[in-house]
């Protein structure tokens, strides 16, 4: 599907992803799904006969590329307003559009192979560089969990696990483990902000779950932690790390 206009959340494959104008998403019609929007949208439908679709491309037919947002950018919006074009002029020109209309399933077919060829071309390194930095935007949200990460990266809980696999955290121990940075940061360089309040703006869902958490990590409670830094004078600011 080619959205238009408005914003159409897409839920396959144990995902979910928001298609927004100007992305396309492909989802299976043959498999449960589930298409939901709460105002109005328009989009342009491809269907496409799965099997020769995936064959023709050279990929074989899984759940890899189902619900996840691919911008329109490059060659895929190439495609992206062949077809856009050909479903606003069939009404006028249907003898024109019934020409064309047999090179769709080659046209789909290479869609599908250039976006497969984008998947693939990511490697775990990079997957997780692009989880950590999402996490570390949405820190300040209580309730993130591994199902909010993976659906917020277009990713399989699964997959998401396995990105983290060897690095010694699992995902969620990563996110307390930003959450904490961030916290520590805070509290060398804004002296003057409550200690609630940073436990707040750091994701933590009361002060005492952030106190047991910090005084666990660092020894100290993070009331000590910023006296010590006063007491030490300027303390260099905590750096995170990029990927890890």
């Amino acid at each position: 599907m080619f959205q238009q206009s408005g914003d159409l959340l897409v839920e396959q494959a144990g995902r979910r992803t928001l298609a927004g104008p100007g992305s396309l998403v492909i989802y299976d019609s043959a498999e449960p799904f589930h298409l939901i929007a709460r105002d109005y949208y328009e989009q342009v439908v491809l269907e496409l006969p799965a099997d020769d679709a995936f064959s023709l491309a050279g990929v074989n037919r899984s759940d890899d590329l189902l619900a996840r947002t691919f911008d329109c950018g490059g060659a895929s919006g190439a495609v992206a307003a062949f077809f856009v074009h050909l479903a606003q002029r069939q009404d006028g020109d249907r003898l024109g559009a019934h020409h064309l209309e047999s090179q769709a399933t080659a046209l789909g077919a290479s869609l599908i192979g250039l976006l497969a060829s984008v998947r693939c071309a990511l490697p775990e390194s990079l997957r997780r560089t692009e989880a950590l930095a999402y996490m570390r935007k949405h820190l300040a949200v209580p309730d993130l969990d591994a199902e909010g990460i993976a659906a917020g990266l277009h990713l399989s809980r699964r997959t998401l696990f396995r990105l983290f696999e060897g690095t010694g955290e699992s995902v969620m121990a990563r996110l307390r483990s930003l959450r904490l940075e961030r916290a520590r940061l805070m509290l060398r360089t804004q002296p003057g902000k409550r200690v609630s309040t940073i436990a707040l703006e750091t994701g933590f869902s009361s002060s005492v779950h952030f106190y047991r958490a910090f005084r666990t990590v660092t020894g100290m409670t993070p009331s000590e932690y910023r006296e010590a830094g006063v007491a030490g004078g300027a303390a260099s600011p905590v750096v995170p790390d990029l990927e890890t």
